[in-house]
C-alpha cells in the first residue's frame, strides 16, 4: 500500500494497483533460523554482537544488557581485550553504557577512531562519563574541532553534561569550524544552557587562546554582567532590612545611610558602630531618629573583611563619595576596644569641638 491512509482497506479511494511488500525470500534456499540468544553463555552472546544479521546484533545486546552486570562485565573486559574491530568495540562500549561501567582506555582508544561514526559515540561517552574521566574536558575540545561535523555536534551536546566553567569552551571551539543549521541550534542551546557556570567565572576561561570562540560565547550567551561589589551582598543581608534598598531608611525609625555625614565623615565612628552596635537616638542630616522608643543597633559580627566590604560599599554608593574603609582599620579599633561589651552612643562617637 502506497503511503498510510486514515481508512479501511475497503476505501474506495484506496490504492488498487499498487501492493505493499511484506516479505523477501529468497527461493531455493531455508530462511535463517535466528540463535536461541537467551538460552547460550554470556562469552558466547558476545560473539553474536559480530554477526552480519542486525536483527542478531540488536537482540544480543538486549540480552546482554538483563544479564546481571558483574557477570557481563567480566566477559566483556575479557572480548575486548582480543578485538580489534572498532565496530564490534562500538557495539562493546554501548553495553559498557547500558551497565554504568567506566572504561576510559577504551574510551580514548575510540575517540582516536578512523570512522568517524565511532568518534561519534565515543565523543558523546565522554560527555556522559565526564563526572568519572578526568580528561573528559580535554577530550571534548578536541572533538570539537573534528573534521567531521558529526563528532563536532556531539562534542557541543555533550559539553552540556558538565557542571564547570571551562565546558563552555568545548562549544566556544566548535563555533571556529565550519557550522550548519544543526550546529548552530546545537551551539546556542549548550551555551546558554552552560551559562550560570561560565558567566561568573568568564575572566579565568582562556579558550585555548582563542579570541573568537570567546567573542562567540559572549554573544550568543548574553552580555556578562560587571562583577558585583563585595559589601553589596553583605548590605543585602544585613543592612536592607532596615536602611531599605536604596539607603534612604525608615522616617523617625531607621535613619538613612545615603547622603549621610555620619557614612561620609569619620571613618571610625562608622566602624565603631559596625563592630559594636549603636544605642540612642541620633540626627542624619538635621532630622532625628529613634527619639520616642529607640530601636538599637545591634553590633554586625562580620569580620575585619566583610565589614571593610559593606562600608567601603556604603561610602561609595547612593549618592555617597567618600574613600574606602580598610580590614587592617578595622583590625586596629576591634583591637583597641576588644573590652567593649556595650553599645556605643551618639556622644561617644561625637569628637569633642
Amino acid at each position: 500500500v502506497i503511503g498510510h491512509y486514515q481508512a479501511s482497506y475497503r476505501d474506495p479511494k484506496r490504492d488498487k494497483t499498487h501492493g505493499r511488500i511484506w516479505r523477501i525470500s529468497a527461493k531455493g534456499r531455508p530462511a535463517l533460523r535466528p540463535p536461541e540468544l537467551a538460552k547460550i553463555d554470556t562469552p558466547s552472546l558476545l560473539e553474536q554482537l559480530g554477526s552480519p544479521e542486525r536483527w542478531t546484533r540488536y537482540q544480543a545486546q538486549r540480552v546482554l544488557f538483563w544479564r546481571p552486570t558483574d557477570e557481563v562485565v567480566k566477559a566483556l573486559d575479557a572480548w575486548t581485550a582480543k578485538v580489534t574491530d572498532e565496530a564490534l568495540l562500538r557495539r562493546a562500549l554501548g553495553i559498557y553504557e547500558a551497565h554504568e561501567t567506566v572504561r576510559p582506555e577504551l574510551l580514548k582508544r575510540l575517540l582516536a577512531s578512523k570512522d568517524a561514526r565511532v568518534r561519534a559515540y565515543a565523543t558523546r561517552m565522554a560527555g556522559m562519563w565526564s563526572v568519572r574521566v578526568p580528561e573528559a574536558i580535554a577530550q571534548l575540545k578536541t572533538s570539537a574541532v573534528d573534521s567531521d561535523a558529526r563528532v563536532r555536534l556531539e562534542a557541543i551536546v555533550a559539553a552540556t553534561y558538565i557542571a564547570k566553567p571551562e565546558a563552555v569552551e568545548i562549544p566556544g571551539l566548535a563555533s571556529t569550524q565550519p557550522r550548519d543549521r544543526f550546529i548552530d541550534y546545537a551551539l546556542t542551546q549548550s551555551i546558554r544552557a552552560l551559562k550560570p557556570q561560565w558567566q561568573p567565572a568568564l575572566d579565568k576561561l582562556t579558550f585555548g587562546g582563542n579570541a573568537a570562540a570567546r567573542d562567540f560565547v559572549v554573544k550568543i550567551g548574553g552580555a556578562v554582567p560587571p562583577a558585583e561589589h563585595p559589601g553589596k551582598a553583605t548590605y543585602d543581608s544585613l543592612c536592607l532590612n532596615c536602611h531599605q534598598a536604596n539607603a534612604k531608611g525608615l522616617a523617625n525609625i531607621y535613619p538613612p545611610l545615603a547622603g549621610s555625614e555620619w557614612v561620609t565623615g569619620d571613618k571610625a565612628a562608622l566602624i565603631k558602630m559596625l563592630l559594636h552596635g549603636l544605642s540612642g537616638p541620633i540626627t542624619v542630616k538635621g532630622e532625628p531618629y529613634g527619639t520616642g522608643n529607640p530601636i538599637p543597633m545591634p553590633p554586625s559580627g562580620l569580620d575585619d573583611q566583610k565589614t571593610a566590604d559593606v562600608l567601603t560599599y556604603i561610602r561609595a554608593n547612593f549618592g555617597n563619595q567618600a574613600d574606602a574603609v580598610t580590614p587592617e582599620e578595622v583590625r586596629t579599633l576591634r583591637e583597641k576596644h576588644k573590652d567593649r561589651t556595650t553599645l556605643w552612643t551618639v556622644p561617644e562617637l561625637t569628637p569633642a569641638k
